[in-house]
């Protein structure tokens, strides 16, 4: 029994959200999965802005030359 809950934990979401949720740990989960969607729109955002950097640099390299 004890390997089927464990496998069960390791493959299905729903059930291991559920354990979590019994065991105090659901909104823990829930708020770090937040962070993480968050962290990816920063990440992506400074992605962008980097790209943006970059095209502004060599834009005002080639008026120099």
């Amino acid at each position: 029994m004890k390997s089927r809950i464990l496998t069960l934990l390791e493959e299905d979401r729903e059930f291991r959200m559920s354990v979590a949720g019994l065991v105090g740990f659901k909104e823990v989960l829930e708020r770090l999965e937040e962070h993480d969607r968050r962290f990816d729109e920063i990440l992506a955002t400074l992605q962008e802005h980097s790209r943006r950097f970059v095209e502004h640099d060599r834009m005002f390299n080639a008026l120099d030359c």
